[in-house]
């Protein structure tokens, strides 16, 4: 999704195309408003059951499904998938711009075709967004000069409407960022027209939040894109990969998943992990320190020199770290160093066990916790 944000040198990879005639096109069959969730009204030979499909799965397969085994089998792949980028992706942009009097086509959000053949001419349309920041910004200012509440509670009812068909029809379940929710399972559409139509319904409802300045706990919509999931799982450790798709919106899985992941070198340590937990292997002596990039090796001390403690004063003149961490437990309070950049050695401060009330012109006002 070219709006995203993408990793320095990352271009965006996920390619859609569209292959619809363009007297077919969203905008070329009157929907409008509050009708928008009815749209398969207005297209030949769509029915709401058809909407909706799921096929069942037979026993018999392991929980597979049968082909032709039910019956009024719903159209082609082909077919759902068009019909469906047609009403949720573009009609859901162009509905929800139009509540602000903002006015685009289903033309903006496609790459012209520049290369002309003539026996075998092509006729799908690769899909762009890079329009949509410039749109957001247009709706901004629409709202700056309206202050037409309204056009919050209608877009969010298109939104969550998109959200709804998502969940119902790629969601194992209610709760939502669980490790199964990665996408398409029984679903005709494909994971790329998935992903574009999450990618985009969520960066509206985003922008909505923002432009009214309401707020926005919910995390939307339940399920997540197969597609970034493994795309991320093919680049990171399978934990990584759930803890990114449980805790990252769909914005932050895209950018992980642009992103340059582990070395393969790196993966082969991972190959006993899952979903719920890093079983990486490491051998024994070979595990190599990583050091701040403006770290000079040369002057790494594996055993840095105590330099004296600074706070509170115990009365007692401690000539090792160890000696220091005892007397400051001895006074029941928590030990805490610090690094002293002049001094090139460690000093040490005790703590209230849960309080901070101590003088901060003295003690950290923070503590750093590292570990492997």
């Amino acid at each position: 999704m070219d709006h995203f944000v993408h990793p320095e040198g990352a271009k965006p990879w996920l390619k859609l195309a569209y292959d619809e005639p363009e007297n077919e096109w969203y905008e070329k069959i009157p929907v409008g408003g509050f009708d928008f969730p009815n749209f398969y009204k207005r297209v030949p030979n769509w029915k709401e059951e058809e909407v909706w499909y799921v096929p069942k799965k037979e026993d018999d397969l392991l929980g597979g499904v049968e082909e032709n085994a039910v019956e009024n089998p719903p159209k082609t792949p082909w077919d759902i998938d068009r019909f469906f980028q047609t009403w949720l992706l573009f009609g859901t942009i162009i509905e929800v711009f139009r509540l602000s009097g903002v006015e685009t086509t289903t033309e903006e959000f496609l790459v012209p075709i520049t290369l002309r053949s003539v026996h075998n001419p092509q006729t799908a349309r690769i899909v762009t967004t890079a329009k949509l920041p410039e749109l957001i910004q247009q709706w901004r200012q629409a709202h700056q000069k309206t202050r037409n509440a309204d056009v919050f509670d209608k877009a969010l009812k298109i939104l969550d409407f998109v959200g709804k068909i998502v969940d119902y029809h790629c969601a194992n379940g209610k709760d939502h960022r669980s490790i199964h929710q990665y996408g398409k399972v029984l679903w005709s559409v494909s994971a790329e027209t998935t992903t574009a139509i999450i990618a985009v319904a969520h960066s509206l409802r985003k922008a909505a939040f923002a432009i009214y300045n309401k707020p926005n706990e919910e995390r939307w919509p339940v399920t997540n894109s197969r597609l970034l999931y493994q795309r991320i799982q093919r680049k990171w450790c399978r934990s990584d990969a759930a803890m990114i798709m449980e805790d990252f919106d769909i914005d932050g899985q895209y950018y992980v998943a642009a992103a340059t992941g582990r070395t393969l070198e790196e993966l082969d340590a991972h190959y006993g992990c899952t979903d719920q937990s890093c079983e990486a292997k490491i051998s024994d002596g070979t595990y190599s320190t990583q050091h701040d990039p403006d770290c000079h090796v040369d002057d790494y001390d594996p055993e840095p020199k105590f330099v004296g403690h600074v706070y509170p004063e115990l009365g007692k003149s401690p000539t090792t770290l160890r000696g220091a961490i005892m007397d400051i437990m001895d006074t029941n309070r928590l030990p805490v160093l610090r690094w002293d950049n002049e001094q090139k050695g460690l000093t040490t401060y005790g703590h209230e066990k849960d309080a901070y009330s101590e003088e901060s012109s003295k003690c950290p006002p923070f503590v750093a916790i590292s570990h492997v």
